[in-house]
C-alpha cells in the first residue's frame, strides 16, 4: 500500500508540471514589440540562407541577343572603296557586323576589315597601298602583283575562320556559288581577282542569300554596291573590258538585289578617288540606307522581347 501511495504522489506531480508548461507557451504575447532578429521581406526569397531582393522590373524583362549581320559587297573596281564609307556609318549607329564578304579589289577591304573589325585600321591601310596601285593600270600585271605582295604581308598565314569577322570571298563552280571558310585569305583574295578565270564571280555575280542565311544562321542582310549614274571605264583592256561591262549590266538591269547606289554624277570608276570624295558622292544615300537597317534592327528586338 506504502508503495502505490508513493507511485500516486509522483504521477500527480508530474501532471501539474506538464499543464504549468503548456500553460504558459499558451499565453507568449505575440504583439510584443521586442525585436527577435527575424523579419519577413515579401521580396525576399524563403527558406534559409542570405536574403536575395529581387528586382520586381528584372521579373518581366527579356534579354534580346543582338542580330547576326551580313555585308554583303558587289565590288566596282576603284568605287568599291566606298565601302570604307558604309562600314564607318554602320560602326556609328552601333551595328555589329559578324558576317563580311567581297572578291575582287572590295574583297580587299572587306579582309582589312574582317581582321581588325575597325575602319580606322582599313583606313590606315588603304592610304599606302592605294598610292602605291595608283602609278599602274588597273588589272594590270604590275597591279596585281603590287596587291599580290600587300596581301601575302598583311595575312601572311592567317585563315579565313581567324579573323575577327567572318569573311566570304564568293567563287563559281559549273555556276553554283560557293566559298571557302578555311582557306588562307591571302590566296583566296588573289585568285579572286582573276578576272579571267571561269570561276570568277564577275562572270556571272548572283544573290546567294540563302546560302549564307543557312550557314551563318544570318538575321540580316545587308547588300552594298556603288556607281555613278554614268559609269565609264578607260584602263581595262578589252578583254577585262568585255567582261567587266557584262559584269555592270548585270548589276545596274537589278539594282535593288545588289544593293546598288547610284551617285548622281558620270565618272571613271578604274581610276583612284580619294576616300573623301566618294563619301561626299555617297554619304546621303548611305545615311538613308543605314537609318533603314536600324530601324529594322530595332523592330526585330520588339518582335523579340513580345515573343
Amino acid at each position: 500500500m506504502k508503495n502505490i501511495f508513493i507511485a500516486s504522489l509522483l504521477l500527480s506531480f508530474i501532471s501539474c508540471a506538464t499543464q504549468s508548461t503548456r500553460s504558459d507557451l499558451d499565453t507568449v504575447d505575440v504583439s510584443s514589440g521586442t525585436n527577435n532578429g527575424l523579419e519577413i521581406n515579401e521580396k525576399s526569397s524563403s527558406g534559409y540562407g542570405p536574403t536575395i531582393e529581387i528586382d520586381e522590373e528584372s521579373k518581366t524583362s527579356k534579354k534580346v541577343r543582338e542580330p547576326i549581320i551580313a555585308v554583303v559587297n558587289f565590288s566596282t573596281l576603284y568605287h568599291s572603296l566606298g565601302l570604307v564609307s558604309e562600314l564607318k556609318k554602320i560602326e556609328s549607329e552601333n551595328i555589329k557586323v559578324s558576317v563580311i564578304s567581297a572578291y575582287g579589289f572590295g574583297g580587299v577591304i572587306a579582309a582589312l576589315y574582317a581582321k581588325e573589325r575597325s575602319v580606322s585600321y582599313v583606313e590606315w591601310k588603304l592610304f599606302s597601298l592605294t598610292k602605291k596601285l595608283s602609278s599602274y593600270k588597273i588589272y594590270s600585271e604590275e597591279w596585281t602583283q603590287e596587291l599580290t605582295v600587300f596581301l601575302k604581308e598583311e595575312f601572311k598565314d592567317l585563315k579565313m575562320n581567324q579573323l575577327a569577322i567572318q569573311l566570304i570571298v564568293p567563287t563559281l563552280s559549273l555556276g553554283e556559288v560557293v566559298y571557302e571558310q578555311q582557306a588562307r585569305v591571302a590566296s583566296v583574295l588573289i585568285d579572286s581577282l582573276q578576272m579571267q578565270s571561269e570561276n570568277s564571280f564577275f562572270r556571272s555575280p548572283q544573290n546567294f542569300d540563302l546560302k549564307l542565311e543557312r550557314d551563318f544562321s544570318l538575321d540580316f542582310i545587308y547588300k552594298t554596291a556603288y556607281l555613278p549614274v554614268t559609269p565609264t571605264i578607260t584602263k581595262l583592256n578589252s578583254f577585262q573590258y568585255g567582261v567587266y561591262t557584262s559584269y555592270l549590266g548585270r548589276l545596274l538591269a537589278q539594282p535593288e538585289q545588289f544593293g546598288l547606289l547610284k551617285a548622281p554624277v558620270k565618272q571613271e570608276i578604274d581610276e583612284i578617288s580619294l576616300i573623301s570624295e566618294l563619301e561626299n558622292l555617297y554619304e546621303a544615300l548611305i545615311d538613308e540606307r543605314t537609318q533603314k537597317l536600324k530601324t529594322k534592327i530595332e523592330k526585330w528586338k520588339e518582335e523579340s522581347i513580345n515573343l
